[in-house]
């Protein structure tokens, strides 16, 4: 709102007064430096907060680590004993049969791929966690959480599209021997991993991104073995080489592609 003020001009004689409107300053507005800063002035300290966090990450990975060595050791036995039968199915294709043929070793080998689906993110967060909070900013165990959650989710995915595969062209022992084989050749990944790990706790020199990308290149070439194998298993079949060809495009490429898509956008 404007304001009137008045100006009187006067000398040894005469006064006169003006009168006129005018805004005023917003001075409250304005505050000196000794207001707002001074040697009184609390500070929060922001770094206590971060630290605080930063050692309960590292609090709860721990944790999480030691239960799930406890875990281990409680299932060696298992793993022991189908390590050599999953191994030797890479250079011979019959005995992916002869694991199937034994309940004993085939629910050794579910075990061993529940173990290795919480061995990854584990791993990841306890070597690489920091870098990756660094590129991402979301809190480590959160990150175990989502990593497991996306491989239980593309396993889902995968049986649906199997049986779904099966349905359509009448053969569920086709399928479900390459879904098989799939958990086969994601635990011999693990294996071989869990092998370059401990080469990592003796030489500490390799780096968390040098670890990542062992990994990557692990599973990768596991991952061509297996598909590989699943072109014997499906053109024994008497299934085409065109039909090969589909499902390698639509069960195999397609999610793929759209898994590495989400992880680039991300």
């Amino acid at each position: 709102m404007p304001h009137t003020d008045t100006l009187f001009v006067s000398d040894s004689t005469t006064c006169k007064y003006i009168d006129f409107e005018h805004y005023p300053a917003r001075t409250n507005f304005i505050y000196p430096v000794s207001t707002i800063w001074s040697s009184s002035t609390v500070v929060p300290s922001v770094r206590k907060t971060v630290k605080n966090e930063s050692d309960l990450e590292k609090n709860i990975i721990s944790g999480i680590v030691f239960v799930y060595f406890i875990i281990l050791i409680f299932f060696i036995r298992q793993i022991v004993t189908v390590f050599y039968p999953l191994i030797s199915t890479v250079w011979n294709y019959k005995n992916n049969k002869k694991i199937e043929e034994k309940s004993g070793l085939s629910y050794k080998r579910s075990i061993a791929a529940w173990l290795s689906a919480i061995y990854i993110p584990v791993v990841i967060a306890a070597t690489s966690g920091s870098e990756l909070k660094s590129i991402y900013g979301i809190f480590i165990p959160y990150l175990i959480a989502i990593i497991l959650a996306g491989i239980i989710a593309i396993w889902i995915i995968r049986k649906t599209i199997f049986q779904f595969v099966a349905w359509l062209t009448k053969d569920k022992v086709t399928f479900k021997e390459v879904e098989k084989i799939s958990f086969n050749y994601f635990i011999i990944g693990t294996f071989v991993s869990f092998l370059l790990l401990i080469i990592k706790l003796i030489n500490v020199d390799i780096t968390s991104s040098g670890m990542i990308n062992s990994f990557f290149i692990i599973f990768s070439v596991s991952y061509i073995h297996y598909i590989f194998r699943t072109f014997q298993v499906i053109t024994s079949h008497h299934f085409s080489i065109v039909f090969y060809i589909l499902y390698l495009c639509t069960v195999e490429i397609l999610p793929l592609s759209i898994l590495t898509n989400i992880i680039l956008v991300l």
